[in-house]
């Protein structure tokens, strides 16, 4: 079972980072880095790990030590997202 929390007991007055309020300059460094990040990095490792964390994923295996190699790998966050996501679906 599930708990519940009222939604109103976990709310702040933070701004939400969303397209519409995100500086321009910010984006664009931070699509550089991304950017340099998948061109330096070994993406022969980054996508073993991925489908090890696929494969764990349509298991039962704990998932962390795979979230983490592929972490140490540099995939990013989106890759690992998605990958969980293509064994999982989303909710």
């Amino acid at each position: 079972m599930c708990s519940e929390f009222p939604r109103e007991k976990f709310t702040t007055n933070l701004p939400f980072a969303s397209d519409t309020n995100i500086d321009e300059s910010i984006r664009h460094l931070q699509t550089e880095k991304l950017n340099a990040l998948k061109s330096e990095r070994n993406n022969a490792e980054v996508e073993n790990a991925l489908r090890r964390l696929r494969v764990a994923a349509e298991g039962s295996d704990n998932l962390m030590p795979f979230i983490l190699t592929a972490v140490e790998a540099y995939a990013t966050l989106g890759e690992i997202c998605d990958t969980m996501r293509e064994v999982f679906g989303e909710y």
